[in-house]
């Protein structure tokens, strides 16, 4: 994940490995399961 905040050492110690929230039913929709890797992309990047 490029993010600005994967620098601040407190943020980093409680959540080592980026993240992502996705609502149930899109995850469904996309074949996604529970703790599986993802790319996420957007057109802005």
């Amino acid at each position: 994940m490029h993010s600005q905040n994967r620098n601040i050492k407190p943020l980093k110690e409680k959540n080592p490995e980026p993240s992502a929230e996705i609502n149930v039913e899109t995850a469904q929709e996309y074949g996604i399961r529970n703790g599986e890797l993802i790319v996420v992309e957007m057109l802005r990047g």
